[in-house]
């Protein structure tokens, strides 16, 4: 039986890695210091000259010199770490990537789905405002067979009833019934829903946003549903 070997290298903490040139350049300055600490006692400057002989003195500084190489060979030992540790990770992203991005970005379906509800919704409001302006159409017919006179605005005639001339609004007594514009309402909430999006998100045509200002658009403190009650 088999066992896969862990690269100590990898293994390692970032906090261990650090330490690897840390430790050297503690060691180097430590060895310098001893070299100079040494020369100033032999020049007189501390005491102590006399116990520093020459081979002493010498050892002293092929330590400090040592070291000094030793800083080199730490630098490029971290950076090969460094390194390796970069490109394990970018390894490790890759597979992860291989592992799990096909299957988390396969959502056409879901996609599909929610633009289909939001075509059928939409639908839906058409065919409902549709019919309400169809209903206003046909009891202004009923009002006009009815002897009730067009008129060119939203007041009722002395029968408590009233119709405007080319398809506008109905009024029955106090009530005023007014044709829906499904367009305004659509643009509204399209603006509501999608302007917290990137712009380059709701680029409709060209450079032009699905929720570049219009009438109604920018006006998105209207209240649509309180706006229906009105009219319908």
């Amino acid at each position: 039986m088999t066992t896969d070997t862990i690269d100590p290298d990898l293994a390692m903490t970032d906090q261990e890695v650090a330490a690897i040139l840390a430790t050297a350049q503690a060691e180097s300055e430590q060895a310098a210091a001893a070299v100079q600490d040494a020369e100033r006692a032999v020049r007189g400057e501390l005491p102590g000259g006399q116990d520093v002989t020459p081979a002493k003195l010498a050892k002293l500084r092929d330590d400090a010199e040592h070291a000094a190489m030793r800083v080199q060979a730490a630098e490029k030992r971290t950076r090969e770490i460094t390194e390796k540790r970069t490109e394990a990770r970018k390894a490790e992203i890759r597979a992860r990537i291989r592992e799990e991005a096909a299957g988390d970005l396969d959502r056409a379906e879901d996609i599909i789905a929610a633009l289909d509800g939001f075509e059928a919704a939409l639908s839906g409001l058409c065919e409902a405002m549709e019919a309400h302006n169809d209903r206003i159409a046909r009891w202004a017919r009923e009002m006009s067979a009815a002897g009730v006179p067009a008129s060119h605005g939203e007041a009722p005639s002395a029968y408590g009833l009233g119709h405007e001339i080319h398809g506008g609004s109905l009024t029955i007594d106090n009530k005023i019934y007014r044709p829906l514009v499904a367009g305004k309402y659509v643009a509204a909430t399209l603006y509501r829903v999608m302007s917290p999006y990137p712009r380059a998100f709701l680029k409709a045509y060209h450079d032009q946003a699905i929720t570049d200002k219009g009438d109604w658009i920018e006006r998105t403190e209207v209240d649509l549903h309180a706006r229906i009650r009105r009219d319908a």
